[in-house]
């Protein structure tokens, strides 16, 4: 299955090509489509773009955004763009994703389901992230769905915002759910993947303005290094680390509200997986994902996986 992978090389242009203006996205076509110098598909065509082509956003709006590509720059429909990155993450905001605000810690085992997932059975001392934390139940994204936990489901703790944290301050996170219906017949061997990814991660310190990289921590992807063989989204469909791209996800969505810079990062294929909304998820294998930190200071990177509940935690060091 093919990748879309998106280019540092892209930055530079933007930096070089584009001049004083500043970029506001990378983002990539899904079509091949005409780039105009009005919006509506009106005035002079300034240049075509090929489907699945990288361009930068420099003014992005609800029905039509400014874009660059092949020095020349002009508009085309909002819907027509996908997978954007921000180059700014703090100033423009990724559109479509809905961040975790905080965390529940389950004082009781419970079943949670939603979306197209047919549920776990979160053990007590679970940690699910929330998107909505209200005076009787909090709301967390379950696949591309969500569901409502009560507020009697256990203690919520919102996330402390990045400017004001302390050390040991937990300033994002994500949960994402996996189980049988994703596995089958080798789910045991998908989870094993999923947990020898946490137990590689757990603990990571990023410093200040420096680069992570999940494969130099993770991979190889191999029998040797832990893993198993199990169903993957690429491929034949399956191979050695399948399901390790689910803990990727699970910290591409936890690290995107903070202040970074995305280096490498590529989706699985176009419809996206069924974890997550489509175009926020991140595959590693042939590719990495990496980004370098521009808080000022350390971070640390907690993963937990247990009964199909995979929580990764970012806290200032």
């Amino acid at each position: 299955m093919k990748k879309y992978v998106f280019s540092i090389l892209l930055l530079l242009l933007v930096l070089f090509g584009v001049g004083a203006q500043a970029a506001q996205y990378g983002a990539m076509v899904k079509k091949s489509l005409n780039i105009y110098s009005e919006k509506g598909g009106e005035g002079v065509v300034m240049t075509r773009v090929p489907r699945f082509g990288e361009v930068t956003v420099l003014e992005y709006g609800e029905d039509y955004c400014r874009i660059f590509y092949n020095k020349e720059a002009g508009y085309v429909a909002t819907e027509d763009l996908f997978c954007l990155r921000s180059y700014d993450p703090q100033q423009y905001k990724v559109p479509g994703h809905v961040p975790a605000i905080g965390y529940v810690l389950l004082n009781d085992e419970m079943h949670i389901s939603g979306g197209d997932f047919e549920g776990t059975q979160a053990l007590q001392g679970t940690v699910v992230c929330v998107n909505q934390a209200g005076d009787t139940e909090y709301n967390a994204a379950v696949w591309r769905g969500e569901t409502s936990l009560p507020a009697i489901a256990g203690e919520y703790t919102a996330f402390v915002a990045w400017e004001e944290a302390q050390s040991g301050d937990v300033i994002g996170g994500f949960t994402t759910f996996y189980g049988d219906q994703q596995g089958g017949e080798l789910a045991l061997e998908r989870e094993n993947n999923i947990l020898r990814g946490c137990e590689l991660l757990n603990g990571t310190i990023v410093p200040a303005d420096k680069l992570f990289s999940f494969n130099k921590i993770c991979a190889p992807y191999s029998s040797y290094n832990g893993y198993q063989y199990a169903p993957n989204v690429g491929g034949n469909g399956f191979g050695y680390g399948g399901g390790v791209c689910q803990l990727t996800t699970t910290l591409y969505n936890a690290v995107l509200p903070l202040p970074l810079r995305l280096r490498d990062w590529c989706i699985h294929q176009y419809d996206g997986v069924v974890y997550v909304p489509q175009f926020f998820d991140a595959a590693v294998g042939d590719h990495d994902f990496s980004f370098v930190s521009k808080l000022p200071y350390a971070v640390k990177i907690s993963a937990s996986a247990q009964n199909g509940v995979l929580t990764v935690l970012i806290s200032r060091e």
